[in-house]
């Protein structure tokens, strides 16, 4: 029991960061909540390792952690750029499959879930699949644009004549905006899965 109180309190730290993180690309960039992240996570980690008073583990024990942490910087890159030109309620959801490398991992090694938990994981994929077939929505894109020295804000819905009523519309334009947008939620979608496999390594590490 105590390993599942130990996963659900990981659970609703990591979806609080990430809720957080997301917010904060509104007004910030990439970068900075990238690196002002990752500076306040070392700087907690470090005051873990220094109360619990564990030993120095050599080199040997910690090329592990140190693959793990590239693949982890590589993926928070990858889910922030996404959070900030993507839809929150399908990025999220699709990064958090990252479960799946450990899980998968722990079977190869022998583990072996039951029945309610193998339908669980099921569920969870087939969650994914059908969330990435949802269309954007005005307000549930943080940003279209978050590189570095620039804020992401979030673009005006676009009617016929650029109008900005969201109505739909058929103009040229109207038709390339629509071709865009669903290239950029492709992007997101890809730069999710990029996270999920990054952070499952950082996992397993």
């Amino acid at each position: 029991m105590l390993a599942v109180a130990l996963a659900l309190a990981a659970s609703l730290g990591w979806g609080s960061g990430d809720f957080l993180g997301g917010l904060t690309t509104r007004r910030a960039t990439l970068w900075a909540v990238v690196v002002g992240s990752q500076a306040i996570g070392l700087a907690g980690a470090a005051l873990v390792v220094l109360l619990t008073g564990r030993p120095w583990i050599g080199l040997a024990g910690l090329w592990p952690v140190l693959l793990g942490s590239v693949a982890g910087s590589i993926a928070l890159m990858a889910f922030y750029k996404a959070l900030a030109i993507g839809t929150m309620s399908v990025v999220a959801p699709i990064t958090a499959t990252s479960a799946l490398i450990p899980f998968l991992w722990g079977i190869a090694g022998g583990e072996r879930p039951g029945e309610l938990q193998l339908a669980g994981v099921a569920l969870a994929v087939a969650g994914v699949l059908l969330v990435t077939m949802e269309r954007p929505r005005r307000g549930a894109t943080i940003g279209m644009r978050a590189l570095p020295g620039e804020p992401a804000i979030e673009p005006p819905d676009r009617g016929p004549r650029g109008s900005e009523d969201g109505s739909p519309g058929s103009t040229a334009g109207g038709t390339r905006d629509s071709v865009a947008d669903r290239a950029v939620q492709r992007r997101a979608v890809l730069l999710a899965l990029v996270a999920a496999v990054g952070i499952g390594l950082m996992l397993l590490g």
